[in-house]
């Protein structure tokens, strides 16, 4: 990141992006498709279902690739910063689709509930202490919530 001003992106569901100083990729294409295994926590190996392919999520893809690119050319945020951003935005629709709320992120109002839900279920989970406060990080057995 960023692209090359022009660019097209063709193939959304490909999308692996690399980003300026930072050692991860972000596999934004990975959310093109609707039936993904996203049980590493490490974000590195996600395996998802060919048939469950959306083409409505190739167009948000293709559209959240070109508003990162340009924060970034523009420089509006640091790269760690999109990157985190972004980050967030994986992970809620990792959260949805394995709901089976696969509208999220093509339907505004489908979106909207969704977030409402997801957020009251992370704030649920601080509380009972299995979730860091700020970085969403899960709580190893045995270790304090700070």
């Amino acid at each position: 990141m960023p692209l090359a001003v022009g660019t097209t992106l063709l193939h959304p569901e490909r999308a692996l992006l690399k980003w300026e100083g930072i050692r991860n990729r972000s596999d934004i294409g990975q959310i093109c498709y609707l039936t993904r295994d996203t049980s590493n926590t490490r974000h590195t190996r996600h395996t998802f279902d060919p048939r469950s392919f959306s083409s409505e999520r190739t167009k948000v893809v293709r559209l959240l690739v070109t508003q990162l690119s340009e924060r970034v050319t523009l420089g509006a945020r640091r790269p760690e910063t999109i990157y985190g951003a972004l980050r967030g935005v994986l992970d809620f629709a990792n959260w949805a689709d394995r709901l089976g709320l696969h509208q999220v992120l093509c339907d505004e109002k489908a979106t909207a509930e969704a977030v409402h839900r997801y957020f009251r279920e992370k704030r649920e989970q601080v509380s009972l202490g299995n979730l860091n406060h700020n970085t969403h990080t899960p709580v190893s057995p045995g270790r304090t919530v700070p």
